[in-house]
């Protein structure tokens, strides 16, 4: 499912999408937990114009620990080159049905990939993929231009509720 921002001028027409959504500019979390509820598939991505696969066959490293886990709720996530947190987590079926959606918070950005990071390991239920690097080439990073959406989006202090909330 791919979703943009109405005021989003970039061309999307070479991105597979089973779904497409537009709508005014929210908040990661909020879009996030908006597509969840959209999604037909057993396992769900948290992902951005500012993540890159690198590993070949990682679909099928995914299809592993889905298989693995038979149907119970789980999250996992591969490496992004700089945390080892999950910042690009993917999650089953069973935990979007479990949570009601991608987290159980109503973050507006901050904390809820770490939300996913800390309610899966207390439950032991985390898969962090070794083998499977998703490159995070964030303006943070340097790899990529700071855009208006960056300046938009940047630092904790600008999000008090996410951090009163975990």
């Amino acid at each position: 499912v791919l979703r943009t921002d109405l005021d989003d001028d970039s061309d999307y027409s070479k991105v597979p999408a089973t779904s497409r959504v537009t709508g005014p500019r929210i908040g990661c979390s909020p879009c996030y937990q908006e597509l969840s509820r959209w999604v037909p598939g057993e396992l769900t991505q948290v992902f951005a114009d500012d993540v890159r696969f690198r590993t070949y066959g990682w679909d099928e490293i995914y299809e592993d620990v889905y298989n693995r886990y038979g149907g119970r709720p789980f999250a996992l996530y591969p490496v992004d080159g700089h945390t080892n947190m999950a910042t690009h987590p993917a999650v089953s079926a069973s935990w979007l049905r479990l949570f009601g959606g991608m987290w159980g918070a109503p973050f507006e950005h901050f904390f809820s990939d770490t939300w996913i990071d800390d309610v899966a390991k207390r439950a032991g239920c985390l898969e962090r993929l070794e083998s499977v690097l998703a490159e995070h080439v964030s303006p943070k990073y340097g790899k990529m231009h700071k855009d208006q959406t960056w300046y938009e989006c940047r630092g904790i202090d600008k999000y008090p509720a996410d951090k009163k909330i975990y």
